[in-house]
């Protein structure tokens, strides 16, 4: 217990210890914010945290929490936050932490509880020892300020807060780091790190022959290019973590912002217009779906299609390695892939990427289809046809029935696979054979996988013909844990999956688990939210099989 209240006393050295490594940097002439880190008060703090502890089915440990919490800051006020300033101050990174203090003397000694004793150093100006490291401490105007020196402790701002107050209003806990105020040297030293291992990988390449290596130097200096560019355009990233109790939910957010006028910034700014084709394939009842668009900007095209070579060849060496397969089909097979790798390269110069999909598990029945942007959609129907035909008589080929129907302009292709093999949990998720369709137009594709037919591909071409060019966010998300646990029972019961399924059924409205992005002003936020429904089915079911009250996974 006193290890976690001394982290409590000390936490300004961890966290800056994980934002801004210390070393010597290129002098500036004044102070400049590199980084800080905000704590939300501790009352509310420990509201969310009591929150999730009893989501989680854990409020036995909230108490615990509360009484180490409570004993271990006595002196402190709880109403305001908690952060931590990083500078750049005389070529170094200089940390200054600020406490909200009622009592200071209460405070000092509920910290002697935990081994730290203060020492009056003078001038108002306290030292003590804390993970082998000296600090020093001084009270001004209703804050404690701790730094790493004393010269840090000067000049000491009347209210330390105001940087912070808009982060610790939204957040428990929050990190931004302005990338551009890192000293030159030290974002050329990652550059130039990067660039080491990129070599040295390449040194290690001994049996790669010529032509991978070049194509792997190839692919690894514009990928090297890429990530230069996004340090030296970058101009903060962020990490928050908060809490909405009143919505049921945890959330994380993670952020950039790119500087002004540079080419990630006029790429963002292009993506606030991004429209999709495919938001018809977003299903309330789901159990699961997903959709992205996003524009390929030149300088990212290269990289995509370097990396389409370097799969291509991958898949070549795969192919070539097995013996038993007929050199005819071998050759089929290459010619199919570099016809599929030649559209996908087609699509990327096109500029878009735009593609949905959804998973559906009613009646216990597996459905899934996905639908998406191509170059030349009638392009690859034709190579599937053709490679198909140069298979001839391979045993054990699924059946195809190419354009076996037309939908709304989409012609369908099905292919069926009978499963070989006696599996019960197998014929539980795809029935007795495996129904696969291909619709193919000229500019999209869609693929379903239903045992039932053909009904969820003309009902997923139809949701997305009446609703075309739609304005949405570039990414996004929904997982309904409750399907998933419920279908997974189904295929293959487990006794800690009743226990899950019992408890996040009472949390019907509240069992998802998000991601969604969001454009903003030179910059993009995501966000990860977790249901209070997914919280509690988890930590039910570790609770009950850490008591020995089931049977495990």
């Amino acid at each position: 217990m006193r290890v976690f209240s001394k982290k409590i006393a000390i936490f300004a050295t961890m966290a800056l210890t994980l934002i801004v490594p210390v070393g010597r940097a290129s002098a500036q002439d004044a102070p400049t914010t590199v980084a800080m880190v905000a704590i939300a008060p501790l009352d509310r703090l420990l509201q969310d945290i009591a929150f999730l502890l009893r989501a989680a089915n854990f409020p036995e440990v909230n108490g615990i929490v509360s009484i180490m919490v409570n004993q271990y800051t006595n002196g402190l006020d709880r109403s305001r936050p908690l952060g931590v300033i990083v500078k750049i101050q005389d070529g170094q990174p200089t940390p200054l932490a600020f406490l909200p203090v009622s009592n200071r003397a209460d405070f000092f000694a509920a910290l002697e509880l935990t081994g730290i004793v203060a020492d009056d150093v003078g001038n108002g100006m306290f030292a003590f020892e804390a993970a082998g490291k000296s600090l020093f401490v001084k009270e001004s105007s209703g804050w404690l300020f701790v730094g790493q020196d004393e010269k840090g402790l000067n000049n000491l701002p009347a209210n330390p807060a105001t940087p912070i107050d808009a982060l610790a209003k939204r957040y428990d806990l929050a990190v931004r780091v302005n990338i551009q105020q890192l000293p030159e040297d030290l974002r050329n030293m990652a550059i130039d790190q990067m660039k080491t291992g990129f070599e040295r990988s390449l040194a290690e390449q001994s049996n790669a022959s010529d032509e991978e290596r070049a194509l792997n130097e190839e692919v690894g200096k514009a990928s090297l290019a890429q990530i230069e560019r996004m340090i030296q355009e970058t101009e903060e990233v962020f990490l928050g973590w908060g809490v909405e109790a009143s919505n049921h939910k945890t959330f994380i957010d993670t952020g950039v912002q790119f500087v002004s006028g540079s080419e990630l910034a006029k790429q963002v700014e292009m993506s606030k217009d991004l429209a999709t084709d495919f938001s018809g394939l977003i299903l309330a009842d789901a159990a699961l779906s997903a959709r992205g668009t996003s524009l390929i900007p030149e300088t990212d095209k290269t990289v995509a299609k370097n990396n389409l070579r370097n799969l291509k060849t991958q898949a070549e060496k795969q192919i070539d390695s097995r013996d038993s397969v007929d050199p005819a089909i071998a050759a089929a097979a290459k010619k199919f892939l570099a016809a599929v790798m030649d559209v996908l390269g087609q699509t990327i110069d096109e500029g878009k990427m735009d593609i949905g999909a959804t998973v559906t598990l009613a009646d216990n029945k597996l459905r899934a289809i996905i639908g998406g942007h191509v170059a030349n959609g009638k392009t690859l129907e034709k190579e599937i046809k053709d490679f198909v035909g140069a298979l001839g008589s391979v045993p054990n080929l699924p059946k195809f029935e190419f354009d076996y129907a037309t939908h709304n302009g989409v012609s369908l292709h099905r292919i069926t696979a009978p499963l070989t093999i006696a599996d019960p949990e197998a014929e539980k998720i795809f029935g007795e054979q495996a129904t696969i369709i291909v619709g193919t137009s000229e500019k999209k594709f869609y693929i379903s996988l239903d045992s039932a037919g053909d009904a969820l591909i003309k009902q997923g071409v139809d949701n997305v013909q009446a609703h075309p060019n739609v304005k949405r966010t570039p990414s996004e998300m929904t997982l309904h844990v409750g399907q998933v646990l419920e279908f997974a029972q189904y295929v293959k019961p487990n006794p800690m999956l009743d226990i899950a399924i019992q408890t996040i059924q009472k949390h019907k409205a509240n069992d998802k688990v998000q991601i969604e992005s969001k454009v903003l002003a030179r910059g993009l936020l995501y966000r990860l939210s977790i249901d209070e429904g997914v919280i509690q089915a988890i930590g039910t079911s570790a609770k009950q099989g850490a008591g020995g009250g089931g049977a495990g996974f």
